[in-house]
């Protein structure tokens, strides 16, 4: 895995979780993936990723489900966001938190190809993704 050069890290903080969210789709739409973004998500299920795609019939894709939420890189997951994250990961779908940084390493186009060593366990490692939880709190889990 590739480590962001120091002169990208200012960039990375200001790239806007818009921008991100434009460059993943276009990547997505050339490798061949069907997209749904829901543009307000005050119109949408409380904790819904930002992008569901879809590898179309025919394309080296074909077959992949894939949830991004995309955040800044000072964003934060919501308990909701990152509640549906883990129940997505549960049901085996592939479901990942992007940020500008993992634009910039060049980690997402090889995740989205599903390159070698950009898959499963190695892609969550690239990503260096994570739940969030709070104290005391007992995610995923029912509280009977």
């Amino acid at each position: 895995m590739r480590a962001i050069p120091a002169a990208v890290r200012p960039f990375a903080r200001k790239m806007s979780e818009r921008a991100l969210q434009e460059n993943i789709i276009s990547t997505a739409h050339l490798l061949g993936y069907w997209m749904h973004h829901q543009p307000d998500s005050r119109r949408s299920t409380r904790g819904l990723p930002d992008l569901v795609m879809v590898g179309k019939q025919g394309t080296d894709v074909e077959g992949r489900l894939i949830y991004i939420e995309c955040k800044t890189d000072r964003g934060t997951v919501t308990i909701d966001q990152g509640l549906v994250i883990h129940w997505l990961l549960l049901a085996g779908a592939e479901a990942y938190v992007m940020r500008p940084r993992h634009w910039l390493a060049e980690v997402v186009a090889p995740i989205l190809r599903g390159d070698e060593g950009y898959r499963g366990q190695d892609a969550y490692d690239a990503l260096h993704y994570y739940f969030p939880r709070r104290r005391n709190e007992n995610v995923g889990t029912s509280r009977g």
